[in-house]
């Protein structure tokens, strides 16, 4: 009839499995399709390009960076603030390790004063780890107790070895005595910061009871041989002239006197006043 409408076959079919499946397009369709997929390629092919081109100039923007120490990347804006050059760490025997941070501890002190000495402000002017400062003192105590105890240490081998040098108790007298006196001059102020701390006295409280005690029979041994006094006698008289050589610190430390005149007045004051005292018990 001409009215009816021819059928006209369906591009679609369905599969058993319930899937409809388009033909494959044909004439101008067919034509249209693969353009429109060649475009498709050609913009991802572009797109890879581009950023396959922009990945080679960041690339080549940091080896520029790292061979000239500017540029590279901070053309981009990345690292326009970073121009600070990190401090190269160097690998130490441990033991040289441990001076190092002791004697960062030791310029904190002098230049800043004790409240200026941390395991994080130690760790950034030495250049390591806080991790490693705490691989050599456990706390900060223990760091501050460790330069004293260093501090003291020198004191007592230096003496030790000036005394073994010396011809005679006046020589004796002298060469600790000066000893004394430099130390107080050049350390002491890094000694007296230390011991203000509470919590490193207390550490450092037994030990310095020894070394004072054994400095004291050293130096009573040495004046009973000289002058012939009865042991309590030399123990008392070795209590009262340590008393001067420490008044003598103190006056160079100010700055009230020379070295010089310090070691003369305490070396006349001590030999002359324990030898008046043998010839007070002689007569």
């Amino acid at each position: 009839m001409a009215g009816d409408r021819i059928a006209r076959p369906c591009h679609r079919h369905r599969r058993p499995g319930g899937r409809t499946v388009r033909p494959a397009p044909r004439g101008r369709r067919a034509r249209a399709s693969a353009g429109r997929c060649l475009l498709r390629l050609q913009f991802r092919a572009g797109a890879a390009a581009d950023a396959g081109a922009r990945r080679c100039d960041v690339r080549a923007g940091r080896r520029q960076s790292s061979a000239s120490g500017r540029g590279g990347l901070a053309h981009f804006g990345l690292v326009s603030g970073l121009a600070a050059v990190q401090r190269k760490r160097t690998r130490l025997a441990p033991e040289v390790r441990r001076e190092q941070i002791l004697d960062e501890a030791a310029h904190l002190i002098l230049s800043e004063g004790l409240y200026a000495v941390s395991m994080e402000r130690l760790a950034r002017d030495v250049g390591i780890s806080k991790g490693l400062v705490y691989n050599y003192f456990p706390t900060r105590d223990a760091l501050l107790t460790a330069l004293l105890n260093r501090e003291q240490a020198e004191l007592r081998d230096r003496g030790m070895a000036s005394a073994l040098q010396a011809e005679s108790f006046a020589d004796l007298i002298r060469q600790t005595t000066r000893l004394y006196l430099e130390q107080t001059r050049d350390r002491g102020a890094l000694i007296a910061a230390l011991m203000s701390d509470p919590s490193v006295a207390a550490l450092m409280e037994g030990e310095n009871r020894a070394d004072r005690e054994r400095t004291v029979r050293y130096f009573v041994r040495a004046t009973r041989r000289e002058y012939d006094l009865p042991l309590p006698m030399a123990i008392a008289a070795v209590e009262m002239v340590s008393a001067i050589t420490d008044r003598a610190g103190r006056l160079v430390a100010e700055g009230q006197l020379d070295i010089d005149a310090a070691t003369d007045m305490c070396v006349g004051l001590i030999t002359g006043g324990l030898a008046g005292l043998g010839r007070s018990l002689k007569a």
